[in-house]
C-alpha cells in the first residue's frame, strides 16, 4: 500500500460527515499513521511461515455426541393452560 496524498475532502463528502480543518488534518495524520502502520506489517518475512488456525496452534477438544440431560418437558408443561403432543397451545395472534 502506498503512501499517497489522501483526500479528505472526497473522504469527507463519501461519509457525509462535517469535520474542521484541525480535525480534518488530525483525521490525514492518523490515516498515513494507518497506512504506515500496514506497510510495515507488510515487510515482515513470512516466507517460511505455516499458517497456524489459532496462536496455540492446538485443537479445540470434542466431546461424545450424547444427551446428557433427562426430557422432562412434562414436568414443565404441567402448570401450561393447555398442551398438545408436547407443545404448547396459546392464541392465534396472526391471522
Amino acid at each position: 500500500m502506498k503512501n499517497q496524498d489522501i483526500d479528505i475532502e472526497t473522504l469527507k463528502n463519501l461519509s457525509k460527515i462535517h469535520l474542521t480543518e484541525e480535525e480534518s488534518a488530525a483525521t490525514v495524520k492518523k490515516l498515513h499513521d494507518i497506512i504506515n502502520m500496514i506497510n510495515e506489517i507488510n515487510e515482515v518475512d513470512v516466507e517460511n511461515i505455516k499458517p497456524l488456525s489459532n496462536p496455540m496452534d492446538q485443537t479445540q477438544p470434542l466431546r461424545l455426541d450424547e444427551v446428557t440431560e433427562i426430557n422432562e418437558s412434562e414436568y414443565y408443561q404441567k402448570n401450561a393452560h393447555e398442551t398438545n403432543e408436547g407443545y404448547y397451545v396459546v392464541p392465534q395472534v396472526v391471522e
